[in-house]
């Protein structure tokens, strides 16, 4: 596949489609040209598949979006903190981003305003665009406080002109079985048969024993409970509170938890970026609990790694105040016995189980089924398919049916 400036390309794919390993090549073919290639993502955990990636909010500059899309350009541009921002800008002939399906539409006009850092006479400042990902997967996230609508990128004026060429993968790579297959694109898709809802209730018998699986679901409220009940299996408690100020509606938004409670063994995940390995997403468990804090160990295939935390600072800003309303220092994990599905996108999960309960937007099932590479490690509880397979909106199916089919 030859790519050149004048070509942005959007690659799509199902899950276990094989769009993380086709990246990897054009990223390589790409610099193996001389190009200058910025490899992103829209989550950290999608950014922890590739070697060396970075958020796209991260990247950009535009960290949180709490700027106005008018005035966001002339904040990187003219504050001394962005100096490494622009520099990474101005050098970038092409910028990859995974995940694409939870790139707004406010977000992507953002970024064709900060890369005309590098030339303005032009969209994205010449920069190709290299997109991956799945619109039947996860969409992207509202934030009322910032006045993000959550709509998708492709409901951009910007992105039909953007991104003339696509492709779309569709031969499945992650999973063999044919059964399970057909159940993730019908789901993904918003509307299964009778002969998939059958094979999905039979997925409710329970796993082998001596297996230790992660438990999904739809909302942080349910993780969390399923954590605190799951913590008490273990011997000795340690309490940390965390230090809050603030507006208590905007405290309870901070996923760093007021009560922190910890025991040796228990899974925790990261909610904060401590190195480029050590990044928000990132499962570890808790290897000793000292005088000064936790010591939690992450594993990686090749090593492992022991840190001692320390707390740090999460805070709520308000555009419309231009300050933080919200201000909490806590530990930087929470308890990952259970993870949301939002946070499980992306992942291979070898054994897993899925309650179905209070699933509330479209992908969020077929998001889920598609972790597992095999049946034999997957377990789905509270199934339903009328309240659990939720049709897509009108503006994907139009927008696949347009461009795609």
């Amino acid at each position: 596949m030859e790519l050149n400036t004048a070509q942005s390309l959007l690659l799509l794919g199902a899950a276990g489609t094989g769009k993380t390993y086709l990246l990897k090549q054009i990223v390589q073919a790409l610099k193996s040209e001389g190009k200058s290639v910025a490899l992103t993502a829209t989550t950290r955990i999608a950014c922890c598949l590739y070697d060396d990636a970075s958020t796209i909010h991260r990247w950009s500059g535009i960290s949180d979006g709490r700027h106005d899309v008018s005035e966001i350009r002339k904040v990187i541009e003219n504050n001394v903190q962005f100096v490494e921002v622009r520099k990474r800008i101005t050098q970038t002939d092409v910028l990859v981003t995974d995940e694409c399906s939870m790139l707004s539409k406010r977000l992507f006009e953002y970024l064709d305003e900060v890369c005309k850092l590098k030339d303005q006479k032009h969209s994205f400042g010449g920069i190709q665009l290299v997109l991956s990902g799945d619109f039947t997967q996860l969409p992207p996230v509202p934030n009322q406080l910032y006045g993000e609508e959550g709509e998708f990128c492709f409901e951009s004026k910007l992105f039909e002109n953007i991104l003339p060429h696509r492709v779309t993968l569709t031969e499945v790579r992650r999973q063999s079985e044919k059964d399970l297959i057909k159940a993730i694109h019908e789901v993904a898709n918003g509307n299964v048969t009778k002969e998939t809802e059958t094979f999905i209730h039979g997925l409710s018998r329970p796993l082998p024993c001596d297996t230790e699986s992660i438990t999904l679901f739809a909302r942080n409220e349910q993780v969390d409970e399923y954590n605190r009940n799951r913590i008490i299996e273990f011997p000795g408690q340690f309490e940390f509170q965390s230090s809050d100020e603030g507006d208590q509606k905007h405290l309870n938004k901070i996923l760093a938890p007021k009560t922190l409670r910890l025991k040796k063994g228990a899974l925790v995940i990261l909610l904060h970026n401590l190195s480029d390995k050590l990044v928000n997403g990132l499962c570890g468990h808790v290897y000793d609990i000292c005088e000064t804090g936790p010591v939690v160990e992450f594993k990686f295939p090749t090593l492992s790694i022991k840190v001692q935390l320390e707390k740090l600072r999460f805070s709520v800003f308000s555009p419309s105040r231009n300050t933080d309303v919200a201000i909490r220092l806590q530990y930087p994990v929470k308890l990952s016995f259970a993870m949301s599905i939002h946070k499980s996108q992306g992942l291979t999960l070898e054994s897993l189980e899925i309650d179905c309960r209070q699933i509330f937007k479209p992908g969020k099932l077929g998001v889920a089924l598609g972790r597992a590479p095999e049946t034999k490690g997957l377990l789905v509880i509270n199934f339903n398919a009328k309240q659990s397979v939720i049709p897509q909106p009108a503006s994907v199916l139009n927008f696949l049916q347009k461009f795609i089919c």
